[in-house]
């Protein structure tokens, strides 16, 4: 009988532990909501960089909290939020002043390699418009192969 109650507490904290890891929603008026999300993270004493690609259109930045669930101390040094729509140039600016290299198909079906030095990405940050909602914008990249701009 002890064996039995055992395993039924085992299972009762189990499914507890699992209720508090369950993503969880909160919705307000005015389009506003809270949402809570275990994210199990490895870091290691010292500075660690953590990317998460999870996370919805709309955030307030300033809104996000990570806490350790042991209760250890954490200190946040840097939090960024990106949430450009990728494209071609978002792509491109993480390698400006760079020389990379692009695939370039040509006509007979073949596809050549060739090294190109990223001048200018043609990436500009979103505008805002309607309802705070981001609007891509960009312009011509241009990249220097052979010692001539394209």
């Amino acid at each position: 009988m002890l064996i039995v109650l055992s395993f039924c507490a085992l299972g009762v904290a189990e499914e507890k532990a699992a209720e508090e890891n369950a993503p969880a929603l909160t919705i307000y008026n005015q389009d506003f909501f809270v949402a809570r999300e275990h994210l199990p993270l490895e870091l290691t004493s010292g500075i660690n960089h953590v990317n998460y690609a999870g996370v919805t259109a709309h955030l307030e930045p300033d809104s996000v909290i990570l806490r350790d669930p042991g209760g250890r101390a954490l200190q946040i040094l840097e939090q960024n939020y990106r949430n450009d729509p990728i494209s071609q140039e978002l792509l491109l600016s993480f390698y400006e002043g760079k020389t990379i290299e692009f695939v370039i198909g040509r006509n007979t079906g073949k596809e050549e390699i060739i090294k190109g030095k990223i001048i200018r990405s043609g990436y500009i940050p979103s505008s805002y418009y309607a309802q705070n909602y981001q609007q891509p914008v960009s312009t011509q990249p241009i990249i220097e192969v052979d010692g001539v701009l394209r």
